[in-house]
Order: C-alpha cells, then structure tokens, then sequence
C-alpha cells in the first residue's frame, strides 16, 4: 500500500515498482509518477518534488530521455529497498559472521539523506561500516567514547581523501548515551551493538518508522548541540 510507505521517496520507488507489473508503463516520467499518485492513490506529491527525489537516486532506478523529457524505471537496488523483508529484524549470528557483515553493508549503502549515528564505542573499525554509507548526504556520528584515537585520526584522515559521504563526530558525556541507532531519511535501525563489534556476538538490527525516528532525532540533535567535535 503506497499510504504505507515512510516517506514520498519510498511512494516515488513504488509508483515505478507497480510500473514493471504494465508494459506500456515501463518508463515513467516524474509527471506520471505524480498523477498516478494522485488519481490511483488519493496521494499529493507534486511533479516538481518527483523530479527532486529521483534526480538524486543512484543505482535505485533507470534514467532514459524521450522527446527532451526524462524518464525512469525501477531497478533490482530500488525494488529491494520495498521489500518487506527490509522492514523485519534482523539476527546477528557470530556463526555466519560474514554473511551478516555483507547483509548489513547492504543495509547501509541503501540509506539516504543526512545521517545520525549514535554508537558510544568509536574505533577505526567503526569507519569501514561508515564508508558503505554511499547514498548519504552526510553523516553525523556522535559517541561517548573514542578508542584507538591515533589509529582513528590516521585513517578518518584517509576517509576523507576517499571521497565518502562528510563526516562529523562529536563526543558527548558518559552518563547519557547508551543505545545504538542510525537515524536516516525513512526511519531509523535500532543496533544491538556498536558497529566496531558488529558480528563479534549475537545481536538484531531493528528497523523503526518515522515516528519514533522523529523523537529520536530530537534527542539526537539536543546531545549533539551539547557535544564536543572531535573531528
């Protein structure tokens, strides 16, 4: 159900995603895209906020021009970020460690828009799972305690150079964080450990909706305007 979806990026990919299911609507303009919204779905996302949204996809949809208009179809990255599997909890098993690292950088490279990460262990380790966070605009990550901080200056330098997403870390107090979670565009996971251990034991990735994304962020942006920058 499009009324279901978290956000008009998500409404936007399953327009298209319905699209696949018609021939003749195999390439849609941002225009369609919102009139189809509009008359199947009862839903206003104007043609302008379409075009916004799917100018900025990577990898997620198809483009092609037509008679001087864009035009785009839904691909395999785009379709899996509906699936409802992307809404179940995830369990971490030491035992297929690897499995579940690869599962989860695939979690990470699909998420957009400005990310806020709270995890209070931070280690050099913690970069490599940051770096799979390809579609976001930026990336704000806020602990409480930094480890290994000369390995982690030496290669936050590094990350810098590579050409991923802005990062900025801030230190917050001891006594006030606690749990892990990265907030994004559409929701927010719920991380049952710090990602420089992630794998190492038995946990869940949680995915959350809009709502409580939104609280959470609140808190987010409190401690971190309250924070220490560290880099």
């Amino acid at each position: 159900d499009a009324h279901d979806m978290g956000s008009d990026r998500l409404q936007t990919l399953w327009v298209l995603a319905s699209a696949r299911e018609m021939p003749e609507f195999d390439f849609l303009t941002p225009a369609e895209v919102s009139d189809i919204l509009r008359d199947a779905q009862g839903i206003h996302l104007p043609r302008q906020r379409v075009t916004a949204i799917l100018a900025k996809e990577n990898g997620t949809v198809s483009r092609k021009r037509v008679k001087g208009k864009n035009q785009y179809k839904i691909m395999k990255a785009g379709l899996d970020l509906l699936q409802p599997a992307t809404q179940s909890a995830i369990l971490v098993d030491p035992e297929n460690a690897l499995t579940h690292i690869r599962k989860f950088e695939e979690v990470l490279a699909s998420l957009s828009g400005d990310l806020r990460v709270c995890d209070p262990y931070v280690e050099n380790r913690t970069l490599d799972l940051l770096s799979e966070c390809r579609s976001a605009r930026s990336i704000s990550l806020l602990t409480a305690n930094i480890l290994k901080e000369s390995t982690l200056r030496r290669d936050l330098a590094a990350y810098e150079k590579g050409g991923f997403p802005a990062l900025e870390i801030r230190i917050a107090s001891k006594t006030v964080l606690h749990d892990r979670y990265i907030l994004h565009d559409e929701g927010m996971l719920l991380l049952g450990t710090s990602l420089n251990g992630f794998a190492k034991k038995q946990s869940f990735i949680v995915p959350l909706g809009p709502d409580i994304a939104q609280a959470t962020g609140q808190a987010f942006v409190k401690v971190w305007s309250a924070s220490s920058k560290f880099a």
